[in-house]
Order: C-alpha cells, then sequence, then structure tokens
C-alpha cells in the first residue's frame, strides 16, 4: 500500500505504471503486489497497471522482463518491484535504458545499489522492512511458547519508507 501511495504522490495521481513481481505463488510478495494494485484502484483510479510479469528470482531476469515490459510500455511512467532481487533488477533495467529520473520507481528491501540509487534520484523510494524488529519479536513469542503463556497471532511490524528525505538518517540509525 505505501509503495502505490509513494507512486501516487509521485505521478499526482495520473499515468501507467509496471509491476514487477517475484516468482509465481511466492506468499508475501503476492501480498506486496495485491496490496499494491488494490491502493492504486481505491486511491488512485488514474494509475493503471499496464503490464505485470513474475520474475524467476534473480537480479538478472528481473533485469530482462523488465527491460521487456518497458519496451512494450513506452508510455509507463512508474514502477514497483515487489523484493530485493526483482527491485535490484528493475532498477538496473532503469538504468540501462538511460530513464533515472525520468520514470517514478519505488522498490521493496534495501541494498546498497538501491540506497545509491535514492542519492542519485533514480530510486524515489524503497519500502525497507526491519529485520531486528522482526527478529526480537519472533524470539519473543517463541520464549512466551516455552513458558506456556499465550502469544499474539499477528503482530504488525511497520516498514520504513526510504527516501531522500530521511536517506542520511537512515544510515545513521540503521548502519
Amino acid at each position: 500500500a505505501e509503495a502505490a501511495r509513494s507512486i501516487g504522490k509521485k505521478l499526482n495521481g495520473r499515468g501507467e505504471v509496471i509491476l514487477v513481481r517475484y516468482i509465481q505463488n511466492s506468499a508475501s510478495t503476492d501480498e506486496r503486489a495485491r496490496g499494491f494494485t488494490e491502493t492504486l484502484e481505491k486511491e488512485f483510479p488514474g494509475i493503471s497497471v499496464v503490464a505485470q510479469q513474475h520474475t524467476q528470482g534473480t537480479v538478472e531476469d528481473a533485469r530482462q522482463r523488465t527491460v521487456d515490459m518497458l519496451t512494450r510500455h513506452s508510455g509507463a511512467v512508474g514502477i514497483f518491484a515487489v523484493n530485493h532481487p526483482s527491485s535490484v533488477g528493475a532498477y538496473k533495467a532503469i538504468q540501462s535504458e538511460k530513464l533515472e529520473g525520468k520514470i517514478a520507481f519505488v522498490a521493496f528491501d534495501s541494498d546498497p545499489v538501491l540506497l545509491e540509487g535514492v542519492a542519485k534520484g533514480g530510486v524515489d523510494a524503497i519500502i525497507a522492512q526491519d529485520p531486528f524488529a522482526i527478529g526480537y519479536n519472533g524470539v519473543k513469542q517463541a520464549l512466551a511458547i516455552l513458558d506456556g503463556k499465550t502469544v499474539e497471532e499477528y503482530i504488525p511490524i511497520a516498514s520504513m519508507i526510504v527516501t531522500a528525505d530521511n536517506l542520511e538518517k537512515m544510515k545513521i540509525e540503521n548502519p
């Protein structure tokens, strides 16, 4: 949902976007794609997803599939990629097609290449998970189970949205 909001604001609610998906039937990335498309439909009806492809899970495959979608949909003005290899591959496609700064791009999962892209203006936002909080809460729940305590079925952990505005702060707080 946050990726859709980032692209929606960047595009002023209008335009065609591409969705770079991960391996078919990957539950977490399928949910990210669903949240993205549903949020666009509800909050940014002037934006349409004109192409989406599942990748085979590698950076190179994501790069090639993104180039293919960009070639077939030259009017696309935005891209969202649902995980690390898809995001790095999509960014490499944007670079190879000389579209940095010309197309809105939101990545999911952090990587030094993507952080450099934020600094250079080729990546508009990164939706970054908080692995420390995920691990901490997982261990805390496991210990509670071992102690016979009731645990939460679902513990939401907020993602951080990395942009040029907070990039330096993120680097300091999450080296």
